[in-house]
C-alpha cells in the first residue's frame, strides 16, 4: 500500500513538472520588437548625450535595435503621458 502512494505521487510530480515545463517551450525570447528608449527633453541636451552612448552599448549586449524617441514638453509630462498609455496597452494583450 505504501508504494503504491509513492507511486501516485511520484507521477503527480512528474506531471506537475511536465506542465510547468510546457510553458517554458512555449516563451518568446525577449525582446521581441525594437526598444524604444523615452526621453523628454529635445535633442542635443545633456540627456540626448548621455542616451546616445547607452543606446549603443544596449544594442551590443542585446542584440536588438533601440531607438531613441524624444518627447519635450510640458516639463515631460508629454513624455510620461506617452508612456502610462503604453504601460496600459502593453498590460492588456
Amino acid at each position: 500500500m505504501r508504494n503504491r502512494s509513492k507511486f501516485f505521487t511520484a507521477r503527480k510530480l512528474l506531471a506537475t513538472c511536465v506542465l510547468l515545463a510546457g510553458g517554458a517551450l512555449h516563451a518568446q525570447p525577449f525582446p521581441t520588437r525594437p526598444i524604444t528608449l523615452l526621453i523628454p527633453y529635445p535633442p542635443g541636451g545633456s540627456a540626448g548625450m548621455l542616451a546616445l552612448p547607452l543606446v549603443a552599448e544596449l544594442q551590443k549586449k542585446l542584440g536588438q535595435a533601440v531607438v531613441l524617441d524624444y518627447k519635450p514638453g510640458a516639463g515631460g509630462s508629454l513624455a510620461t503621458t506617452q508612456l502610462a498609455a503604453q504601460s496600459r496597452m502593453a498590460t492588456r494583450s
